[in-house]
């Protein structure tokens, strides 16, 4: 099972350049550099049964999406996320413990997926298999992206096409669930030094202690958890 056509696995990137002319809601618009990725239709029909049919299904069969984990998923809300934040927070509060938070938001976190790790190590481990996983991974491979600048209505100047080993399409329908497998043990490595929140690549984690020097202990091993 394979990918289509090549064609329909490149990013385009429209760089709009900026503009003065403030006449009209279009030129407002443009009033600082717009970058879009234009997805094909085609892969969004590609994608869906993919994701409804076997992969999002197999996910919550077996129930491997954390459960600290918020974003995109049917059913839950930031409101679940931040109510699971008040309540460690309350519970540590009543038990006289010191309260430390750290807030993380992931940098182009969805850029940085890595395809081999994805398909090699965190799909296989969770059960994803044979036919469908070198379905996912034709899915991946040999996509090229490139940048379009329109400098003017004439004239459009396009950079070299450039291979992508890291990354999920955006505006893709399967790369929110690509995301959250990626980072779906992320909590694993927190768990006995704090309680983890996450909602899509922002992730919280409220740190409690009864005294101020084991607090500060356990704050200062986080650095290392998480470039790890």
């Amino acid at each position: 099972m394979i990918m289509p056509a090549e064609t329909v696995k490149e990013n385009i990137a429209a760089v709009i350049p900026a503009t003065n002319h403030q006449c009209n809601d279009n030129a407002v618009k443009q009033e600082n550099p717009n970058t879009k990725v234009i997805h094909q239709i085609m892969i969004k029909i590609y994608e869906i049964p993919i994701f409804k049919s076997e992969l999002n299904q197999h996910m919550i069969i077996h129930n491997i999406i954390a459960p600290k984990q918020f974003g995109f998923r049917k059913g839950i809300s930031i409101n679940n996320a931040a109510y699971k934040l008040l309540e460690t927070f309350y519970q540590a509060s009543n038990k006289k413990s010191h309260i430390a938070g750290i807030f993380c938001d992931l940098t182009k976190a969805f850029d940085c997926v890595s395809h081999e790790l994805l398909l090699l190590c965190k799909l296989q481990y969770y059960g994803v298999r044979g036919a469908w996983l070198e379905l996912i991974k034709s899915y991946l491979s040999d996509r090229k992206q490139r940048v379009d600048f329109k400098s003017s209505s004439l004239f459009t100047q396009s950079s070299q096409q450039k291979l992508i080993k890291c990354g999920v399409p955006q505006g893709s329908v399967l790369g929110p669930l690509f995301f959250n497998i990626y980072v779906n043990d992320f909590p694993i490595f927190l768990k006995k030094f704090s309680v983890v929140t996450m909602y899509a690549n922002d992730t919280n984690l409220l740190i409690s202690a009864q005294t101020l020097d084991d607090l500060t202990c356990r704050i200062d091993r986080v650095p290392s958890l998480l470039s790890n």
